[in-house]
């Protein structure tokens, strides 16, 4: 087994922490645009709402852009230490935590309604699949540590 499904797999769970990181500093300069843009997607007049419910919208969105700082931070360490080196460990937490936080945040934007956010967060799932899936075998197979210890003649 080559070391290439683990190369690519940790390089798309840095690339997809990065990303998770980018996005999370946009949902928190953009928090009053994409609030808006999910208020009127989901057929709602944005000068309509009462005070309270409005900033209720804005502490959702910044609070998304904390959950997705903080998960592109550990997706990253995940990356450059156990996934990089073959743990078996951090491709289960990786797998999990990023299934929660990727589907979880395309259901809830799925419910919404929001196209916006719906195509940001395809980005992202896209990237988590990718990356999990691409040493999927060697792990699954139990190969991913001896696929990359030393050979011995």
């Amino acid at each position: 087994m080559s070391h290439e499904p683990k190369k690519r797999g940790w390089i798309f769970v840095l690339i997809n922490g990065s990303y998770a990181i980018i996005y999370g500093l946009l949902l928190g300069v953009l928090t009053e645009f994409i609030t808006e843009n999910r208020i009127q997607a989901a057929g709602i007049i944005f000068n309509s709402l009462q005070e309270g419910v409005l900033n209720q919208y804005l502490n959702l969105t910044l609070s998304t852009g904390y959950l997705l700082i903080s998960f592109g931070l550990f997706a990253i360490y995940i990356s450059l230490t156990g996934y990089k080196s073959g743990s078996r460990l951090s491709w289960i937490f990786f797998l999990t935590s990023g299934g929660v936080t990727w589907f979880g945040l395309l259901y809830s934007d799925l419910s919404l309604g929001s196209i916006l956010t719906i195509g940001l967060d395809m980005v992202g799932l896209v990237t988590y699949i990718l990356a999990v899936l691409i040493p999927m075998k060697s792990i699954l197979l139990g190969k991913w540590l001896s696929s990359i210890s030393p050979k011995t003649t």
